[in-house]
Order: structure tokens, then C-alpha cells, then sequence
């Protein structure tokens, strides 16, 4: 009779208990099960009633196609129901004035604030690696733009024509600046006889010295950073380890010196054919002294100086 009892009791505690924990999880699944439906089923773009945001569905998370709120300040968020927002491919919206893209963005796509002439400040996510081609070109408005550490490169044109951008900070793990255009008609990139960015990258020169000697501390130049040069010599540091085809806008035939063979070789041969080159002075031995002979370039020991 007392374990009959006992039983029963037993049954519709967990009766209760029951309709207590189904009701919720049965929410939580019908919600999730929402969500999947609006996720499987429209093509394109997501757009949910009193949302601000349009976005579409990348392999890694949801990528921000557009913003169609009225705010000229505007703080991209995060998520979008529980999936992370980690790429912006345009706000389609030139009217907003000030943007910030939080970390959990891991790419900007290329032009995606071209011409964004109203805009004055952006914060960027610290989980960018890279900052693409045209990403903020021609935004006049921008008068400072600090990059974030985690940046390893800035591809060509990324900041051209932005009008009004006098300071660049931060960005101390960039390595690579595509090319001095990145940032094209810009007060920043005239501000000094050296330009520099970064983890010690020459990204301009802009001085007057008819023998121009890189200093010590510089490890990268940039394809065209001497665009505007008009001396006739360029000594290279032993400390440098990337060197593009820097010359290849030169306006002027010039001679190039290296202090160091490893830094020399660095000027790959097919660079060479610009013919640009009075002389090269490396230390003899070195593979450019091959190069040099191959491709009808005079060559002189830096030994026999």
C-alpha cells in the first residue's frame, strides 16, 4: 500500500517536473527551428522585421550586406541570432558618419566604404589581417585612422584619395604595404622625407638628397616609394628583407647599393628588366653580380670602393 503510494508520488512529481522543463525547451526549439528556416530558406539576403541590417550567409558566420537604419553613428554588431558577424561587404548607406566594427569581423571587402565621402571616423576590428584593395578609398572625411595590431598587410589603393587623413597610428605588425598608392593623395603620406609604417616599412620617400641612404631600421620598401625620387643613387641597409620592384615608376635612371649580399638578392632578376639602372654595387661574389651580367647592367664590387 506505501510503495503504491510511493509510486505515485513519484509519478507526478515527475509530471510536474516535466511540463516544467518541456515547455521552455520546447520554446528554445521552435525559436531555433525559426531561425533555421529563415536561414535555409531565403536566398540572397536576410532581412528580419525591425532589424537594421541585411545580411548573407558565409562559411564561417553571416557577412553584413547593408544598413538601413537612419543613425549616422553606427556600431555593427556582433551577431546575428547565434551565428558571429565576421565580414562587412558594404553598408550600402554613404550616409553614415561614424562606424564601428567590432572584433568579431575578420574581413572588410574590398570598396566596401568606396566614396564614402561622409564618413569621419571608423574603428576597426582587432581581428583583421588584412585591409584590401579600395576598402576606404575616397573617403575625404577621415582625418585619422589608427590600424589595428593585428594587420599584416595593407593592399594597393586601400586609402587613396581620402583627402583629409593626416595621421595614421597603430599597425605595428604590418609587414607588407602592397604599394605606396595605398595611400595615394593623402596629407599623410607627404607628411615627412620618410614614411614610414608598421614593422619598420619604408611606404614613401619624399626627400631631396641626390644620395639617399635607408636607414638601418628599415626592413621593407614598398613598391613605388621612390616614385618621386630625382637623385641618382640609393644605398639599401643590410637590415632589410623584403624589396619589391620599388623603381618601376622611377623618373630617373639611378644606381643602387647594398651593404649586404643577402639584401641584394633581394632584387629578384625579372626586376632588373626595367631598365632603370645605371649601376649596381653589391658585395662581391654575390648572385647579383650575376644578375647584373645577364641582363647588361653594370656591376661593381662594393669591396673595391
Amino acid at each position: 500500500m506505501h510503495q503504491s503510494r510511493r509510486l505515485s508520488g513519484i509519478c507526478e512529481y515527475g509530471g510536474i517536473m516535466s511540463k516544467k522543463v518541456i515547455k521552455p525547451l520546447l520554446i528554445i526549439v521552435i525559436l531555433f527551428a525559426i531561425s533555421f528556416t529563415a536561414l535555409a530558406f531565403i536566398q540572397g539576403e536576410i532581412y528580419f522585421a525591425g532589424t537594421q541590417y541585411t545580411y548573407s550567409l558565409v562559411d564561417d558566420g553571416v557577412a553584413v550586406t547593408g544598413y538601413r537604419g537612419k543613425s549616422k553613428d553606427v556600431s555593427v554588431p556582433a551577431h546575428f541570432l547565434f551565428l558571429n558577424v565576421v565580414e562587412i561587404d558594404t553598408l550600402d548607406n554613404s550616409s553614415v558618419e561614424n562606424v564601428v566594427i567590432p572584433d568579431s569581423v575578420k574581413r572588410i571587402k574590398r570598396k566596401a566604404f568606396l566614396d564614402y565621402v561622409n564618413i569621419k571616423t571608423v574603428t576597426l576590428s582587432n581581428s583583421l589581417d588584412d585591409i584590401e584593395s579600395r576598402t576606404f578609398m575616397g573617403c575625404s572625411g577621415i582625418e585619422k585612422i589608427e590600424i589595428p595590431d593585428s594587420v599584416k598587410s595593407i593592399e594597393t589603393l586601400a586609402f587613396a584619395d581620402c583627402t583629409g587623413l593626416k595621421d595614421v597610428t597603430g599597425g605595428k605588425n604590418v609587414t607588407y604595404v602592397e604599394a605606396a598608392e595605398a595611400f595615394r593623395n593623402t596629407p599623410w603620406v607627404a607628411s615627412k622625407d620618410y614614411v614610414e609604417i608598421g614593422d619598420n616599412v619604408l611606404v614613401r620617400y619624399n626627400g631631396k638628397e641626390n644620395v639617399v641612404k635607408v636607414p638601418q631600421s628599415i626592413k621593407c620598401v614598398c613598391p613605388d616609394a621612390f616614385y618621386y625620387f630625382q637623385g641618382n643613387k640609393v644605398i639599401f641597409p643590410a637590415s632589410l628583407t623584403k624589396l619589391d620592384c620599388f623603381y618601376r615608376e622611377l623618373k630617373t635612371n639611378i644606381e643602387l647599393q647594398f651593404e649586404s649580399a643577402t639584401s641584394a638578392y633581394l632584387l629578384r632578376q625579372s626586376e632588373l628588366e626595367f631598365k632603370k639602372l645605371t649601376t649596381v654595387i653589391a658585395p662581391k661574389g654575390s648572385k647579383m653580380e650575376q644578375i647584373c651580367r645577364n641582363q647588361g647592367i653594370q656591376f661593381k664590387a662594393s669591396d673595391s670602393e
